[in-house]
C-alpha cells in the first residue's frame, strides 16, 4: 500500500452538510458550486487539476465524519491560493486550508462501487497495514484523467505495549482488541462495539459472538468444532490467521498468545500482518510460540 505526500493546500467551494439534507445532497452541491464557478474563477489556483471533495466533522476541524462515518460537512471546489483573504471570497463560498500530510489513494472505477471501496479502507485495509486515519478522507476528481480517487489521510498505527493480560479485550474469534487500531472500540465483549464484521450483520452483532454465547464459550478457541467451523468470520478465505489463533489459544492459553502478540510488536512487527504472510497453519502456529516464549 502506496504511500502519497501532498504539501499544505486550500479550496475554495460550496459547503455542505448532513444535517437536514436528504439523500444526494453531495450533488446537489457540486452542481450548485459548478453553476456559479464564475463567482470564483479569478481565485481558483492556475492550472489546477480537478475538483476537490473535503470532508469533516463538525467541528469543520478535517477530522473524519462522525457516527460511523455517516454524519459531517463536505466541502465541494478547487485549489486556491492559500493567501486568500476572507473578506476577498464571495458570499456563500467556504476556504478551507488542508495541512501537509500523508494519504493511501483509492481510485474509484465506478461511483456505485464508492462505500465498499471506502469502507474497506477505513474498516480493514489501513490497519491491516499498519496505518490508521489521521483525519477525513478527500473525494478527488482528476480532470486530466477523467478519473476519481478517495485520498485517506494515514499515519503509522502506535501501539503501546501492555504489562498487563486484559481477557475482555481478547475478541470471541481470537483476534487480540488491544491492538486494534479502533481506540473507541471496547471490544465485542464491551458495550461500544466497532467490528466491521459485526456492522456488516443487521443487528450489529458478530455471528461468532452469537454462537459462542449459545454455547455458553468464552470463545471460538473454546470450541470442539473450531477446525471446521465456517461461521461469521470463518467463512472468509482471509481469516487463516483468525482462526490460527483460536487454534494457538487452544492448544497453549491466553496467556501464551497475549505474550506473543506484545513481544511481536516490541519486536517492531506488524500484527497481524505479518502472521497474514505466513502461508501454512503450522507455520503460523510455530511462529506465534517462538513469539510466546522470547
Amino acid at each position: 500500500m502506496g504511500i502519497i505526500k501532498l504539501n499544505a493546500f486550500s479550496v475554495i467551494g460550496k459547503l455542505g452538510s448532513t444535517k437536514g439534507n436528504k439523500e444526494g445532497f453531495i450533488k446537489e452541491l457540486i452542481n450548485e458550486a459548478n453553476s456559479n464557478f464564475a463567482d470564483i474563477k479569478n481565485l481558483a489556483k492556475e492550472g489546477f487539476t480537478g475538483e476537490w471533495g473535503l470532508m469533516s466533522s463538525f467541528k469543520e476541524d478535517l477530522s473524519p465524519w462522525e457516527n460511523n462515518f455517516s454524519e459531517g460537512l463536505y466541502l465541494y471546489g478547487v485549489e486556491c491560493d492559500p493567501s486568500i483573504k476572507k473578506e476577498d471570497i464571495p458570499v456563500g463560498w467556504v476556504k478551507w486550508d488542508v495541512p501537509s500530510r500523508d494519504y493511501v489513494r483509492a481510485k474509484v472505477d465506478d461511483l456505485k462501487n464508492y462505500l465498499n471501496i471506502f469502507r474497506s479502507h477505513v474498516y480493514f485495509l489501513l490497519a491491516y497495514n499498519g496505518l490508521t486515519l489521521s483525519g477525513a478522507a478527500f473525494d478527488f476528481h482528476d480532470n486530466k484523467e477523467n478519473a476519481d480517487y478517495i485520498y485517506f489521510p494515514v499515519e503509522k498505527t502506535k501501539r503501546e505495549i501492555v504489562n498487563k493480560l486484559e481477557k475482555n479485550k481478547i475478541a470471541y474469534c481470537g483476534i487480540h482488541c488491544t491492538y486494534c487500531f479502533f481506540t473507541s472500540c471496547d471490544s465485542c465483549r464491551g458495550t461500544h462495539n466497532e467490528c466491521s464484521l459485526a456492522y456488516s450483520e443487521p443487528d450489529h452483532i458478530c455471528p461468532n459472538v452469537k454462537c459462542c454465547k449459545s454455547k455458553n464459550l468464552d470463545g471460538c478457541y473454546e470450541c470442539k468444532d473450531l477446525e471446521n467451523c465456517k461461521i461469521g468470520i470463518f467463512k472468509m478465505d482471509e481469516a487463516v490467521t483468525t482462526k490460527t489463533t483460536c487454534m494457538f489459544i487452544k492448544k497453549y492459553g491466553l496467556d501464551a498468545f497475549d505474550n506473543a502478540v506484545r513481544n511481536m510488536i516490541k519486536d517492531g512487527k506488524n500484527y497481524s500482518k505479518d502472521i497474514d504472510d505466513i502461508k501454512s497453519i503450522e507455520d503460523k502456529m510455530k511462529y506465534l510460540f517462538e513469539y510466546s516464549k522470547k
